[in-house]
Order: C-alpha cells, then sequence, then structure tokens
C-alpha cells in the first residue's frame, strides 16, 4: 500500500512538471528566418531552403535553435506541409 502512495505521488508531481512545460511553448502561424518567412502550409522544402538544416529531426518535428532566446518546434502532416509552429520559451 505505501508503495501505490509513492506512484501515485510521483505519477502527480510528473503531470504538475508537464503543465509547465506545455505553458514554455506558445502557437504562432509563422517564424523568420535569414532566407525569409516560413508561415502554415508551407513545404518543407520551403522551410529547409529559408531556415536550412534543422538543429533536430524527429520524425514530423523538427527543432530550430537561432539563439538562446529563439527556439521554434516545426510540426508537419503526411504531406509534408507545415501544419503547426511553436516558439519555446
Amino acid at each position: 500500500m505505501k508503495s501505490i502512495g509513492i506512484y501515485l505521488t510521483l505519477l502527480f508531481l510528473l503531470s504538475v512538471a508537464g503543465c509547465f512545460t506545455a505553458i514554455a511553448a506558445e502557437k504562432t502561424d509563422s517564424m523568420m528566418c535569414d532566407d525569409g518567412l516560413v508561415e502554415i502550409g508551407d513545404f518543407t522544402k520551403d522551410l529547409e531552403s529559408k531556415c536550412g538544416t534543422p538543429d533536430s529531426k524527429e520524425g514530423k518535428f523538427w527543432r530550430y535553435a537561432f539563439g538562446p532566446s529563439e527556439k521554434y518546434m516545426v510540426e508537419f502532416d503526411d504531406s509534408g506541409n507545415v501544419v503547426r509552429i511553436l516558439e519555446e520559451h
């Protein structure tokens, strides 16, 4: 019984931490790169030509870091269209 209480407490703490992580990103419709503006609906090739190679690729998610305070995560659909841009804080 004592271990169940520990697991529930741990689950609660992880849930609270997840809420703060979710708050740390803000949805935006576009992001400015050195070679142009990237918007919802653009293709992966447009994004890469305007912003360069991403810092990381995780499936349908690409991450760019243009400095310590300018970090973005871009999500694509199966066709390669940008469907969401998050500015991470």
